[in-house]
């Protein structure tokens, strides 16, 4: 490393090789002294193969190592303020200021040297390297974010070059993602007047990302009232390009969502909220109906949002998407189940029936539908079915359900199954249970399904008020999962729950005594010296003291190895 031998070519490459293992190991080895040493003696080559490879070494030594980077600043300036080196070399130098930031004061003189090269070398690409270093240096000092957003801004302005306008754009957005609270109202007022002016949709979207992310930043309370902002947003969410118009109504939903929670009035609209609505509805429907339009899934992010954000709206969102369900193609149909499965979580079951007709019809269509649909997409169609509850159209509900069933693979079995439980139709969940037991091929998976169906059985029994049933068919299942256990497992390891209750007190006429926990009635009773640590619980509302009504379901959860996924607990 340390030969004199400038003329061996061999020499030049080995020196190289080495410059870059310590580079790749800075992480490592952040404050060898002998590593910094040779690192900066790199940096006096002449050859270009080894000049390179020290470049490359002092990126990552100043990355990791307060030291290097306050010792190397001084000669990294001299090399940038120089004349010695080519255009080419000072591209690569540049990086390395971005990791100056361990001081206060290496951070000033870098960020000084860096704008003071800027009206040096106009050249695009390097104004473009150096205004990136310069947002990198202040996102992590923090203090310099406020000047820099102003020189981003005024390139943003005053720069013609779309390559620079892009990059300027994609700096901003860092800079809003780091500090949002740091941005001024005139700066948000640059960036809508540049939104408004620019005839490039790609420009257009990213200055509409960047003020998506402002909008759900406190920088909002600036915007709502900014009238060039709401023409902005309200002119994208109708815009002919499916990128801006997804864009504009994301925006426009943060806005309504603040002035929703705030009370904050808009004097351009008389209800923002009912105009987001229409335009998400519009956008919904002419995504999932259109085949030519691109899937954009931020479309229904925003419709989620909405719903979340202002549930009243809730049912007028249901009647207008519930009619989409049986005429969207098979392709397009799984993203809207999902967002019709959100937005039906946030309103009552009398609103939900209005899904009920649409969903039937689907159910129905789905054995003749010729490609078949995706087994997902039925999955989902079935778990928007079972959220609605439709106790009135139970039979014809199972009677649709026998039909899709034999269409499925056993995991979407498994998977209705289990959303059939988290919804009380234990019924149906058992059935789908009991017939993947006897298709299973090894005893280990027998005994799990067969434990898991005895618990639904259970279940249907306490529903149907069968306490005493209920006992058996749970310790029935506690046996089964025991058995399917291996010995690699402690069973008292298996975080399990238990459902208990306090049978009648004689002296008290058969009711029920319980004891009141956190904002339920939680009943308790020992399983007769089981010497599985199962426990099962369960939140149990008393009727008049004496009458138990709408148990809910057992939750089956796991610590260690037990099959069941953690992403599917019944809840």
């Amino acid at each position: 490393m340390y030969t004199n031998d400038e003329m061996d070519v061999g020499v030049q490459v080995a020196r190289a090789l080495t410059l870059r293992t310590l580079g790749s190991i800075a992480v490592v080895i952040p404050e060898h002294k002998a590593s910094h040493h040779a690192v900066r003696n790199g940096l006096d080559s002449h050859d270009a193969v080894e000049l390179q490879a020290a470049i490359m070494a002092s990126t990552q030594l100043a990355k990791y190592s307060k030291t290097f980077a306050t010792n190397i600043c001084e000669k990294i300036s001299e090399m940038m303020s120089g004349l010695a080196h080519p255009i080419v070399i000072k591209l690569k130098l540049l990086p390395i200021f971005e990791h100056m930031h361990h001081d206060a004061q290496t951070a000033s003189t870098v960020r000084k040297l860096c704008m003071d090269l800027l009206p040096s070398y106009p050249a695009q690409e390097f104004v473009l390297v150096t205004l990136h270093t310069l947002t990198k240096l202040a996102s992590a000092t923090l203090i310099d974010i406020p000047e820099q957003v102003s020189v981003l801004i005024e390139y943003l302005e005053n720069d013609p070059q779309k390559v620079v306008q892009r990059q300027t754009l994609e700096d901003l957005h860092l800079l809003a993602v780091k500090a949002p609270h740091l941005w001024s109202k005139g700066n948000l007022n640059a960036v809508v007047g540049f939104a408004l002016r620019t005839p490039h949709q790609r420009l257009k979207v990213q200055a509409l990302k960047l003020l998506i992310v402002l909008s759900n930043s406190p920088a909002v309370q600036h915007l709502v009232q900014d009238e060039n902002l709401m023409q902005l947003a309200l002119s994208s969410s109708h815009d002919a390009s499916m990128s801006i118009a997804a864009h504009g109504v994301h925006l426009l939903t943060n806005m309504a969502l603040y002035c929703h929670k705030e009370g904050v009035g808009i004097r351009m609209v008389s209800d923002l909220g009912q105009e987001v609505m229409n335009a998400v509805v519009t956008l919904v429907t002419l995504t999932v109906m259109n085949r030519d339009f691109p899937m954009d899934r931020r479309i229904f992010h925003s419709l989620v949002s909405l719903a979340k954000g202002i549930p009243s709206l809730c049912p007028l969102l249901l009647s207008s998407l519930t009619p989409l369900v049986t005429s969207t193609p098979c392709q397009r149909v799984g993203v809207l189940l999902e967002a019709l499965c959100e937005v039906s979580s946030k309103v009552s079951l009398e609103h939900r029936e209005i899904l009920i007709s649409g969903i039937m019809e689907l159910l129905q269509e789905l054995p003749n539908l010729d490609p078949p649909m995706d087994h997902q997409v039925v999955v989902k169609c079935c778990t928007l079915m079972l959220q609605c509850e439709p106790r009135k159209q139970l039979p014809k509900l199972r009677e649709a359900f026998e039909d899709v069933l034999c269409l499925l693979d056993h995991w979407s079995l498994y998977q209705i199954a289990r959303q059939a439980a988290r919804y009380r139709e234990v019924g149906i969940g058992k059935k789908i249970v009991e017939k993947l037991r006897e298709e299973v091929s090894s005893e280990h998976l027998y005994f799990w399904l067969h434990g898991l169906a005895r618990m639904l059985k259970a279940e249907e029994c306490l529903l149907t008020h069968s306490l005493d049933e209920a006992i058996v068919y749970h310790l029935d299942a506690l046996t089964s999962i025991k058995r399917e256990l291996t010995d690699s497992i402690e069973v008292t390891d298996i975080g399990f729950t238990r459902l208990s209750y306090i049978t009648s007190n004689k002296e008290s006429g058969g009711k029920r005594e319980c004891w009141e926990r956190d904002n339920g009635m939680i009943a308790e009773v020992l399983l007769a010296e089981a010497d599985v640590a199962l426990i099962m619980w369960g939140i149990i509302r008393m009727v008049g003291g004496a009458a138990w009504d709408d148990l809910p379901l057992i939750i089956w959860k796991h610590s260690l190895g037990f099959p069941f996924p953690t992403s599917m607990h019944l809840i």
